[in-house]
């Protein structure tokens, strides 16, 4: 597929697409059944998602995880670990972003967090290499709801089909591929790049 005539903005999702992330936002040995799919399976409970929203704050969502897990921690512990959460941006970042940022606008829509944001910010700097972040906790919307795909859509006064979305999460990508926007499931740079040399918009 050629979208190069296309597309005018690419959208990136940061966890696991930009930023690399530990294994587990908790090391398993401090569940009981040591089994780290249990937070994915969290991740989209109640509290998770109001946190994303930035409707309760960091100790409420530890309080809730240490509750509902079972955690031999603290809640100051907890939050601790999710801050360790977020690696770094994966290397070649800067590169990637630089090759495309000639060409096309770029713009960032992220489920994040109080806790994370901060890092994003101040230590990734990620706001100094986008046009637009789209940050859930800020809109309090978060992805797969499409609202805010509509939003992204609002602000960048762009039609669906000029978008390009790439996130980690297959329910992100469906969600947005209901609107229009072209949507691609990705994992890491690497997937990244494949992706972006496939639909012909590298290497121009």
């Amino acid at each position: 597929m050629d979208l190069k005539n296309s597309i005018e903005l690419v959208l990136f999702d940061l966890g696991g697409v930009l930023v690399d992330l530990l294994e587990s936002p908790i090391p398993v040995e401090h569940l009981h059944n040591q089994d780290k799919s249990v937070f994915a399976k969290w991740f989209v409970s109640e509290p998770a998602q109001l946190f994303e929203k930035g409707m309760i704050n960091a100790l409420e969502f530890a309080s809730a995880m240490q509750k509902d897990l079972e955690l031999d921690l603290s809640t100051d512990q907890i939050i601790n670990y999710f801050e360790q959460f977020s690696v770094g941006l994966f290397n070649g970042v800067d590169n990637l972003l630089h090759e495309l940022g000639g060409h096309y606008r770029l713009a960032v829509l992220t489920n994040t967090n109080e806790i994370h944001w901060s890092q994003i910010v101040n230590e990734f700097k990620v706001l100094e290499r986008f046009e637009k972040v789209f940050a859930s906790h800020s809109l309090k919307m978060a992805k797969p709801d499409i609202k805010i795909y509509q939003y992204v859509l609002k602000e960048t006064n762009l039609q669906p089909n000029q978008i390009l979305f790439l996130d980690d999460k297959f329910e992100n990508v469906q969600s947005a591929q209901e609107l229009g926007i072209h949507s691609v499931q990705v994992r890491g740079l690497q997937q990244v790049r494949q992706v972006l040399e496939s639909l012909k918009l590298l290497n121009i």
